[in-house]
Formats: C-alpha cells, sequence, structure tokens
C-alpha cells in the first residue's frame, strides 16, 4: 500500500508544479501582450480619366496631354498624403517616368518629383485640382487632380498608354490605378 500513496504523491507534486509553470506563463505572457494594437487600414479609391488624352499638335497651346483623373469613388483623401507615379508606355515599354509627392502646391514645380522630367511645371497652367493650395486639399468623390505631360518631355502618340498609380506615402499602399490609352 505504501507504494500506492508515494505514486499519488510524486503524481500530486508534478500537477502542483505544472500548474504554478502554467500560471507564471500565462502571466508573463498577459504582462507583456500589447494593450492597443495600431493597424493602418488602407483607403481606395476608384479613380477614371475625364475625357480623352490628347496628343499635342501644332496651334493647340496647352490643351494637349492633359490627363484629368476624377474620383468616381472611396473615402476622402488628404493629398498631402498622395503620391502620384505616372509612365508613359508606348508598344509595351516603359518610355518615360516620374513620380511626384508634397501636395498640395501652386504648381509642380513646388512638388517634390523624380525620374524623368515629363510632368508640366509651368506657372501659366493650372489643372492640378484638388492638388493645388488654392483647394481644401481633401480629395473626395466628384473632385480631380490633373497634370499636363509636357510636349518637350514626350510628344505623346496615338496608342501611347497613360498609366498612373496613387499611392498612400505613409502606409506605401497602393490607392488606385489605371490605365489609359491616348487617342486623338
Amino acid at each position: 500500500m505504501n507504494s500506492k500513496y508515494r505514486e499519488r504523491g510524486v503524481s500530486h507534486t508534478f500537477g502542483v508544479l505544472l500548474l504554478i509553470s502554467i500560471a507564471v506563463i500565462l502571466s508573463v505572457i498577459v504582462a507583456f501582450y500589447p494593450t492597443e494594437v495600431n493597424l493602418s487600414i488602407p483607403k481606395f479609391s476608384v479613380l477614371s480619366v475625364h475625357g480623352k488624352i490628347v496628343p499635342h499638335k501644332t496651334g493647340m497651346a496647352k490643351k494637349s496631354q492633359i490627363i484629368r483623373i476624377e474620383k468616381t469613388g472611396g473615402e476622402a483623401r488628404d493629398v498631402s498624403e498622395l503620391l502620384i507615379s505616372v509612365e508613359i508606355l508606348r508598344d509595351g515599354r516603359i518610355l518615360k517616368r516620374e513620380s511626384c509627392k508634397g501636395f498640395p502646391v501652386s504648381t509642380f514645380k513646388d512638388a517634390i518629383c523624380s525620374g524623368d522630367d515629363i510632368i508640366d511645371k509651368s506657372v501659366g497652367y493650372n489643372t492640378l485640382g484638388e492638388l493645388s493650395k488654392k483647394s481644401d486639399g481633401i480629395f473626395e468623390v466628384g473632385e480631380f487632380i490633373g497634370f499636363r505631360v509636357k510636349k518637350s518631355g514626350i510628344q505623346l502618340r496615338n496608342g501611347d498608354v497613360i498609366h498612373v498609380k496613387v499611392i498612400d506615402t505613409q502606409s506605401k499602399f497602393l490607392i488606385a490605378e489605371l490605365r489609359e490609352i491616348v487617342e486623338g
């Protein structure tokens, strides 16, 4: 009979030690578990190109090579959080590309741009829309942002593709992307 009691005692002691160690492990996990989790959920937008993108021809002055992008859906966005990336493709190859951020601005000359110099930065032309300092700086449904591909940067041709990406500068998430074929 003595051997039965000893086995129970060993088993009981082991069980108590196991419960104590589990309690200690759980208390450590609870003590170091973050009480607040900051997850950034991306806000997506639905964008569309308004009107045709017309290549430059003699006598068109500043009426050609304009890309005007309208917001047709999604949540409102602060333009200071936007990066706009523009690629010009011809026959499936990227010819030129430029990215700009640092909005709102008076002209694209005031933006922080990198890559090929294809976006018109002249003072006399304003297609900025909500990217302009004159706006409220919030890109909402029904509003537009825009730019002009300068003819000295690249002369667009029928069939060229304008690929625009709008990216959140904070999270680096792609907010919207669109492709439009030049015709005119």
